[in-house]
């Protein structure tokens, strides 16, 4: 018997014996065979697909980029000689445009290369602006040091040093406003379903629960959940509610993962099998890498907190240890410095508004104080007064026990929608996290800093589990990780987790991240409330 695909073919002799067990098991091992070129066929053809589909895609992103180099380095020009920004020309220092030929076609030539070098080209669906807006702001570095040392063998000078730093500036503007409009247009076609990222999870464990419900509720990524793999045929208890919209479908068990990706189409793989439950994860991965899939791994809550570890070795014996929280001595000073600026420079330029503010609070109804103070745990778990503006009614903590069958967070913290007791200007401000601009006198007498942790009630703080504390061991802040990565919308196990990943590779640069990406989740009052 001979079965044959395009790639392979499979000779199966009959066995010289004869008889019906033999002729059964002959036509069974026929039929399994036959099956697994079939899948062997579909899944290359799938990969061919998505090769094909691959170049068209990346030839015009090529084109594209030429384009924006060119007007990169136009703007650049016109910035220079034209519009003469912050240093004039001198008349017999001023070039046309023909004077720098060679240094535009050396541009346009190294510029998609590094591009392309740097990862600038590659924009995962769950990349923020800011990374790539980084990403830009690198290879652009890079493409005009290049530029200038090459041009060195086919120019006799460097016509103006500063039309370089114009030119570097200018491709982050063009770039940056480029990969925002195809953020923007990408949002509007998978909302709409267009265009969507066809993807499985393996294991609903609580962490793979939480991967689903996060596509689900939020189509404008591009994901299209399929379903999930999972070894338990019985139905496994939901930790994670799937509120007005049906649960993921079980597509069949981990070991029918090759034939699931060749009958859906799938354009990546999730796992979220927990760390009791990955004997077989080497296994797995070659299967996706034999398909040509992508795959990612969710680290669970214990796995991500050993990803930081230290490694020391006795005597030729390796010991794993976790790190030492990254903010201490120099670093806590620098930190401190920061915070001391900042919020000086704040207050300054926010009287105006927070006598505003104050002034309608005030004249709200019922009346009642400007300022809300609450007993909060600082670092160590000291206690501090934490000044807010007051949003809601004068006897808001009387009333709190009659509404905490209501709670919608969880773990030991209180939170609620449409809470009753918020005033009007209160829900404003909470919309608009004006509520804790007098956090800014807080962080000049060192109770708080600008980035950390969710400053937490004493009475919390008591319902901690023991890996909940070591979130204490940082300052807390006015806004953080947990802040830009879903305010409300996180649960306290995610928020703690955030606080340790923070803790134990703080850098000025990630709290500088932490403090732009704020402004947006801010404005676009992401999970606010």
């Amino acid at each position: 018997m001979l079965i044959e695909d395009s790639k392979q073919t499979a000779v199966i002799t009959r066995p010289n014996s004869a008889g019906p067990a033999a002729d059964a098991e002959f036509e069974a091992l026929s039929q399994t065979l036959a099956a697994r070129v079939r899948e062997a066929d579909l899944a290359e053809r799938h990969r061919a697909a998505r090769r094909a589909a691959r170049w068209p895609r990346m030839l015009l992103r090529i084109l594209i980029d030429v384009v924006l180099l060119n007007i990169a380095f136009m703007l650049a020009y016109w910035a220079r000689y034209e519009a003469q920004v912050l240093r004039d020309v001198a008349p017999e220092f001023y070039h046309e445009v023909s004077d720098f030929v060679v240094f535009q076609m050396l541009f346009l030539v190294i510029g998609p290369v590094v591009l392309y070098a740097r990862g600038v080209y590659a924009q995962p669906r769950g990349s923020s602006l800011f990374d790539q807006v980084g990403r830009i702001a690198g290879a652009g570095m890079f493409t005009v040091c290049a530029v200038l040392l090459t041009s060195l063998g086919f120019a006799s000078g460097v016509p103006s040093r500063l039309f370089f730093v114009y030119l570097w500036l200018a491709i982050i503007v063009t770039f940056g406003a480029e990969r925002y409009l195809i953020k923007q247009v990408r949002r509007v076609l998978w909302s709409r379903g267009i265009n969507e990222h066809r993807v499985i999870i393996v294991g609903a464990t609580p962490a793979g629960q939480r991967v689903m419900k996060h596509i689900v509720d939020r189509p404008a990524m591009g994901y299209h959940l399929i379903g999930y793999l999972d070894d338990r045929v019985q139905e496994r208890r939901w930790a994670v509610p799937f509120t007005g919209k049906p649960r993921p479908a079980r597509l069949g068990s981990v070991k029918d993962l090759e034939q699931i990706i060749a009958d859906q189409h799938v354009d990546e793989v999730i796992i979220a099998l927990g760390a009791t439950r990955r004997t077989n994860l080497s296994g797995l991965l070659a299967r996706c890498s034999a398909l040509r899939v992508n795959y990612r791994l969710v680290p669970d809550l214990f796995e991500m907190r050993f990803d930081h570890t230290e490694t020391e070795s006795l005597d030729g014996i390796p010991l794993v240890g976790l790190k030492e929280p990254a903010l201490r001595g120099g670093r806590l000073a620098l930190k401190r410095a920061m915070d001391i600026v900042l919020a000086v420079v704040a207050l300054v330029v926010l009287a105006p508004v927070l006598a505003v503010l104050a002034l309608a609070i005030r004249l709200e109804k019922p009346h009642g104080p400007i300022l809300f103070r609450q007993q909060r745990a600082g670092r160590g778990g000291k206690v501090f007064t934490c000044y807010k503006f007051r949003s809601m009614r004068p006897d808001a903590e009387a009333l709190k026990a009659q509404l905490l069958a209501l709670n919608e967070a969880s773990g030991p913290i209180f939170k609620m929608k449409n809470d009753p007791r918020v005033t009007r200007v209160g829900r404003l401000l909470r919309r608009t996290s004006l509520d804790e601009l007098p956090q800014l006198f807080n962080i000049l007498r060192g109770d708080m800093s600008f980035v950390g942790p969710r400053p937490p009630i004493p009475s919390e703080v008591t319902a901690y589990n023991d890996w909940h504390l070591q979130r204490l061991e940082v300052t807390p802040g006015l806004t953080g990780l947990w802040q830009v990565s879903g305010r409300s919308r996180l649960t306290f196990d995610e928020m703690v987790t955030l606080d340790l990943y923070y803790a134990e590779n703080w850098s000025l640069l990630l709290d500088c991240r932490v403090l732009l990406q704020t402004l947006p989740a801010v404005l676009l009052q992401r999970g606010a409330y």
